[in-house]
């Protein structure tokens, strides 16, 4: 008979450690907000190098130059930062999403 009183002690003291637990009320809970851009990542990047005339050798030197400093991920980058620091904005300001499309 030693079992039905140690779970009637466990029975007791779970019920009576739920009961007593206080509860925050919902008012007092925080939002979110959306970090900025951290100031490393937040540079733009260097613009394009002038053809310095028409020749395939120069086309093809100062492109390779060029894929190398921006390239197709920068157009990208920059394409990603502007939309999250509009859906920065919507969320810490307030407004609509469709503004960010």
């Amino acid at each position: 008979m030693k079992y039905p009183k140690i779970l009637c002690i466990a029975i007791a003291l779970s019920l009576t450690g739920c009961s007593s637990t206080p509860t925050r009320p919902a008012t007092s809970l925080t939002p979110a907000l959306a970090p900025a851009i951290p100031a490393e990542l937040d540079v733009n990047p260097e613009p394009l190098s002038k053809i310095p005339d028409k020749s395939m050798g120069a086309v093809v030197l100062t492109s390779a130059d060029d894929v190398k400093k921006y390239g197709e991920l920068g157009l990208r980058y920059n394409g990603l930062r502007d939309f999250y620091r509009c859906i920065r904005n919507v969320i810490n300001k307030g407004g609509e999403m469709k503004s960010c499309t």
